[in-house]
């Protein structure tokens, strides 16, 4: 191997570790998170909370009097942590 392929195989892990780090850990039961909605499903709305897993919240919750989600792609919200664990964060408008 030359040189050159030991820089690209640094550049890479740098990048990867780069990438890890910008993610927030450590999210607790009752932490109050910002995220940004990034898919509206049938049943849940599902945010980018900063973490390495995603954040959903029942659809419901951020349903107006006529049931028409307060929310679109794009938007930031404020929700409290109601559960976590490897595969998702629950999250709620109140806590």
């Amino acid at each position: 191997m030359s040189e050159e392929d030991f820089t690209g195989e640094e550049n890479f892990a740098e990048l990867l570790e780069a990438y890890g780090s910008g993610k927030r850990e450590g999210l607790t039961i009752g932490d109050k998170v910002k995220g940004k909605v990034i898919s509206i499903g049938r049943e849940s709305v599902f945010l980018d909370t900063g973490t390495k897993v995603d954040g959903v919240v029942d659809k419901a919750e951020l349903m107006d009097s006529n049931h028409e989600v307060t929310c679109k792609v794009g938007d930031v919200l404020e929700l409290y942590v109601v559960s976590s664990n490897g595969h998702e964060i629950r999250l709620s408008r109140g806590f």
